[in-house]
């Protein structure tokens, strides 16, 4: 037999019944009315018998970073300004904006109503907001007689203003801008993961992992897991699996129809089986 003992060949046949034992499910949002909260039925569903147990983790998570921070659904669509003759009102279209493309979507909306002066070179606006990087706030330039208003709507606090805020001449916002709506993770959510093997704030949950983007919207993103934590499943058949995706608050986050693919691995395990750890 060689180098091998009889304690590496029992080694070797746990290890390889895992391995067997151990399957990857592709789930895909495609035909489904939501991508970011769908139900996948298995044709050929799992089952465990005794006392084995299945247990799941994240291979890897493909999908697009195009929800919306400013939108219709939010309530933070619509910039007032007052012209010294009446309050405008801009409806700003649904889309993931920084201050300096929120700026321009604005004066877009002034030149078409004609209130720019297009007599300077290059042409200039009596309103225009800017970041500033020194105190994280949004700077607003307002000039010529103007008014900028938060009468309609939360986009103030998008902004760093307050509700019913008129500002009539140039500073900072009184707040800190907060362009991701309080967003400070993002969290895939399960439903057959085991609520004691996934703790939230010290509340049981059924998150299976989290990220946050670090590339610009409507990019795509891959999470690929360091390692695979694998965790234990709160059903001895599985038939179907929900998918969804919430904030930290665990309010749903809409990716407006954008595929998303989860690839997990789903294996089965029992009391006293330490061949593995719980990740690799």
């Amino acid at each position: 037999m060689g180098n091998f003992t009889l304690k590496s060949i029992f080694f070797f046949i746990i290890v390889y019944k895992m391995e067997v034992d151990q399957t990857l499910l592709v789930l895909t949002s495609d035909g489904k009315s939501d991508s970011s909260d769908f139900r996948t039925g298995l044709n050929v569903p799992f089952r465990v018998d005794g006392d084995e147990y299945f247990e799941i983790a994240v291979d890897k998570v493909s999908l697009w970073y195009s929800w919306y921070n400013i939108s219709a659904k939010r309530g933070n669509n619509k910039f007032v300004y007052n012209n010294g003759v009446e309050d405008v009102t801009i409806t700003i279209d649904d889309g993931n904006y920084s201050i300096g493309g929120l700026n321009a979507f604005i004066h877009s909306r002034m030149k078409a109503n004609g209130d720019y002066n297009s007599a300077s070179t290059p042409e200039s606006y009596y309103i225009t907001i800017v970041p500033n990087i020194n105190t994280n706030r949004v700077y607003a330039e307002v000039v010529g007689g103007y008014t900028m208003k938060f009468t309609d709507g939360t986009l103030y606090k998008l902004m760093g203003w307050n509700e019913d805020d008129e500002i009539t001449a140039s500073g900072d916002a009184p707040n800190i801008a907060d362009f991701l709506n309080g967003l400070s993770s993002v969290l895939i959510r399960c439903d057959i993961v085991d609520g004691y093997a996934s703790v939230l704030d010290g509340v049981a949950s059924d998150v299976i992992t989290s990220f946050f983007p670090q590339s610009a919207p409507s990019s795509h993103i891959e999470i690929i897991p360091r390692n695979l934590l694998f965790l234990r499943v709160n059903q001895t058949y599985v038939s179907s699996i929900r998918m969804y995706i919430t904030d930290q608050k665990g309010d749903p986050i809409d990716f407006n129809g954008e595929p998303i693919t989860y690839f997990l691995r789903l294996r089965r395990s029992r009391p006293g089986l330490s061949a593995e750890p719980n990740y690799y």
